[in-house]
């Protein structure tokens, strides 16, 4: 801005007139517009980096989630396999003890 009214006052004879300050005056209006439009397109950007870290945040909890229910499916599996052989155990000690095999 002061390089635009010190320009338009050299051409005018080093007098800051009306047209030096209206000049200054646009040039400063344009350079706020850039940095607004700057401002705008980084918020943007940042916001859709937000979003895109979210998203993967929320892709590692649904694989976590689903690890998780795997391994407890498994565990769950396994347990009633325990039991199962237990039992199957305590029938043949109980078949053994009553019939004496």
């Amino acid at each position: 801005m002061t390089d635009t009214i010190a320009k338009a006052a050299q051409m005018t004879g080093g007098i800051a007139g009306s047209y030096a300050v209206s000049a200054g005056a646009d040039s400063y209006n344009n350079y706020l517009q850039e940095l607004y439009n700057q401002a705008a397109n980084r918020e943007e950007v940042m916001y859709n980096r937000y979003l895109d870290e979210d998203s993967k945040y929320l892709k590692e909890a649904k694989l976590a989630e689903d690890e998780m229910g795997r391994e407890y499916n498994e565990w769950k599996y396994n347990s009633g396999a325990v039991k199962e052989k237990k039992q199957k155990e305590k029938i043949y000690d109980r078949e053994k003890i009553t019939f004496g095999r």
